[in-house]
């Protein structure tokens, strides 16, 4: 199996030899996750440029791969960029990261300088912390959310700055907001907009998808969802999409774009979803059809209060930890509507499927190490 890392060990055409694609988005969607606050210019504080060699400093690694299960495949990422002909030249530019537990929002955004003529505006997706994973279930419920404001307000900031044409890009959360601030970006902006790429990303409510805002960019948008999809067939989900062969077992590990298939310079590509991506999309779709946003808040918060009620400040925490953590979400659950109960059972087996014994014996001790 060829992955990502692959692809750029062996893809030496520059930006200017061979045109940006879905790969390419995926790959610098996944570079978003990465926190780069000491390392690249500011928004609010424009610095030079850097490139992906400058951010090859050992002291920042354990900031910089924190939030990652696995962190040495984004390291070996990282390695593989700095060194390629293709991504080796891009201008790394114009971050922002804000999180916030008060507006349950967690943003960040980050600017890729292709070449003289095009740059790839990339928003990072869900990070590990439970505020994170709150806010990407308000969208069950509101909107838009705090990080799809702050989405289309980056792009508006950015293109200002630059004279490129735009790519806009991102993987989970991040391939939403890509989506959204697309859509909701300045008028004049919109034209340089060439693809927005979702990778995985969640849906939108019905009144989105019917928006004159959203059919305006409908058809720049490439949506990329694996075959046994958890995340991006959330929601409402009226935009065309591709199905990507991946080795992930599990809904959230094929999430993983380390376990996107790849061969040359595109994915591998399915016919269509699995039977219980199917089901699941089916069962979750229609039953939030037919309650209230106020039903939805509802559970929602029931379903953090959960979450909450581990202690965990991370999701990678209650995962690793469920031998403890599932008595704890057991006997807080016993006491809900049945349906509900069904869906938080759903999402926790899920998350089963993160934990430790799914881990190779290396990377586990790594983990181990990560954690004293």
């Amino acid at each position: 199996m060829k992955n990502i890392i692959d692809y750029v060990e062996n893809e030496f055409n520059n930006m200017n030899e061979k045109k940006f694609n879905s790969v390419d988005s995926l790959i610098l969607s996944q570079v978003t996750n990465y926190l780069y606050d000491d390392l690249v210019g500011n928004i609010n504080n424009i610095k030079p440029p850097v490139y992906f060699k400058d951010l090859l400093k050992a002291e920042y690694f354990d900031k910089m791969f924190q939030s990652f299960i696995i962190p040495k495949k984004n390291k070996h990422l990282l390695f593989a960029l700095a060194a390629s002909p293709r991504f080796r030249d891009i201008k790394i530019n114009y971050h922002v990261s804000k999180s916030d537990n008060n507006e349950e929002k967690q943003f960040s955004a980050t600017t890729f300088i292709l070449n003289n003529e095009y740059a790839y505006l990339g928003f990072r997706g869900t990070d590990t912390t439970v505020i994170g994973w709150k806010e990407d279930f308000n969208m069950a419920f509101v909107c838009p959310i705090p990080s799809q404001i702050e989405g289309a307000s980056y792009v508006n900031k950015v293109a200002n700055l630059i004279p490129h044409k735009l790519f806009i890009g991102g993987h989970s959360k991040g391939g939403n907001i890509a989506v959204y601030s697309a859509m909701s970006c300045e008028n004049n902006i919109k034209p340089r907009i060439k693809t927005v790429y979702s990778h995985d990303g969640p849906g939108f409510r019905e009144e989105v998808i019917n928006s004159k805002e959203f059919q305006s960019i409908k058809n720049k948008i490439n949506k990329t969802i694996p075959y046994s999809s958890l995340v991006g067939i959330l929601l409402e989900n009226h935009e065309h999409y591709h199905v990507v062969k991946s080795s992930g077992v599990g809904g959230i590990m094929q999430h993983d774009p380390f376990w996107w298939e790849v061969e040359k310079d595109d994915f591998i590509y399915l016919n269509d979803l699995s039977a219980k991506s199917k089901y699941v999309n089916k069962t979750l779709n229609t039953w939030l059809s037919e309650i209230s946003d106020d039903k939805r808040k509802q559970f929602v918060d029931a379903l953090f209060y959960i979450l909450n009620s581990t202690k965990s400040e991370t999701i990678t925490d209650i995962a690793i930890n469920w031998k403890t953590n599932l008595p704890i979400i057991l006997d807080a659950i016993k006491h809900m509507d049945p349906k509900e109960k069904i869906l938080i059972m759903e999402l926790f087996k899920q998350l089963a499927s993160l934990s430790i014994k799914n881990i190779s014996k290396t990377d586990k001790n790594y983990v181990v190490l990560q954690k004293k």
